[in-house]
């Protein structure tokens, strides 16, 4: 798979996939998706798992943070991630984050790198994603970073990087 097709599997991939976490976000964070979660469950279950918190990227795309009962942990994560490519075109894509350690201070921060073959063409992906919960923790900011560089066999390399993106999620 050549780098041009590879991205357009991925938009299309991520075409298919964003308006279904768009919609779970929107749902999750009603006050139906509330009463549609707890109806019909004992009230032993009811018990919350953690505490959620619902923001956008800068990129405005949604995003869900959820911590831990004991609030030493994110849970999980899940946003999308938009870049411009250098070849022309964006990248869109979900990603997430999961089981990062938050210090003592309210601070987290995770990273991830991978190089992998694709039909041809070499795929490295970079990422970050660093945050700090405010003194009342009902606030959480930082900056997430993506870059995906893909270089085909025949040595045109496209680089799609989303710059610091900057997120907002209040509980």
């Amino acid at each position: 798979m050549n780098g041009r097709r590879l991205r357009l599997w991925i938009r299309a991939q991520a075409a298919a996939v964003a308006p279904a976490i768009a919609t779970l976000v929107a749902l999750t964070m009603s006050p139906m998706g509330a009463d549609l979660a707890l109806a019909d469950v004992p009230a032993a279950a009811q018990r919350p798992a953690g505490l959620v918190y619902g923001g956008t990227i800068s990129n405005g795309w949604p995003l869900v943070i959820e911590v831990t009962r004991n609030g030493r942990m994110v849970k999980g994560v899940v946003g999308a991630v938009s870049s411009d490519c250098s070849q022309g075109g964006t990248f869109t894509f979900p990603s997430t984050w999961r089981y990062l350690r938050i210090n003592r201070h309210g601070a987290f921060k995770a990273s991830y790198r991978d190089n992998y073959l694709d039909e041809g063409t070499e795929v490295t992906v970079s990422e970050t994603f660093v945050g700090r919960f405010n003194r009342n923790r009902t606030k959480v900011t930082g900056v997430w970073r993506d870059r995906h560089t893909f270089a085909a066999s025949d040595g045109t390399v496209d680089v799609c990087d989303t710059g610091s993106l900057s997120f907002s999620a209040r509980q």
